[in-house]
């Protein structure tokens, strides 16, 4: 896959596109993903291996010395010729991770009925991308962080015509 950054992306939005027609991404996507929310989100005994050992390990003493800290992200992905990623770069006067690449999202709060509807809403708030212009599509597997965080990607088509800016976080 070539991945090519796109300059008309509105500032602090970063795009990449790759060799695949949209239609054809999103295919194949509907057929492998689902919105079965996996137990390793909340339990702290399920974790999924990443396929290195010292980073396994190190997840294992996590869960065992911190509260799991659920967590959602949007992996908006518009739909153009060829499918295009929509990333963010946050805020660099941030406390936390100021300036980094990321796709929009964060703590599943008590309020969002789904990691999805947490995902959704974290896009909203921090990039202004609204919810008639997002099709979910399904969960990926949950990534573990060093920080006890168990985020659940959440994949989705962003119809063309949608506006996202940067928006205070």
């Amino acid at each position: 896959m070539t991945n090519t950054i796109l300059k008309n992306a509105a500032p602090g939005i970063i795009t990449a596109a790759a060799d695949i027609s949209s239609g054809e991404f999103f295919r194949r996507a509907h057929e492998r993903l689902n919105f079965d929310v996996p137990p390793g989100l909340t339990d702290a005994n399920v974790l999924a291996p990443t396929g290195d050992f010292g980073t396994d390990a190190m997840l294992q003493i996590i869960a065992k010395e911190r509260p799991v800290r659920p967590a959602a992200v949007l992996i908006p992905i518009v739909e153009r010729e060829a499918p295009t990623v929509l990333l963010t770069k946050r805020a660099e006067h941030l406390n936390e991770h100021a300036g980094q690449i990321s796709f929009p999202g964060g703590k599943i709060d008590p309020e969002d009925p789904t990691p999805m509807d947490a995902a959704l809403r974290e896009a909203d708030e921090e990039i202004g991308l609204k919810r008639p212009f997002i099709d979910p599509i399904g969960y990926l597997d949950v990534y573990a962080t060093g920080f006890g965080f168990r985020i659940l990607p959440t994949l989705a088509r962003v119809r063309p015509g949608s506006r996202p800016c940067d928006q205070p976080q």
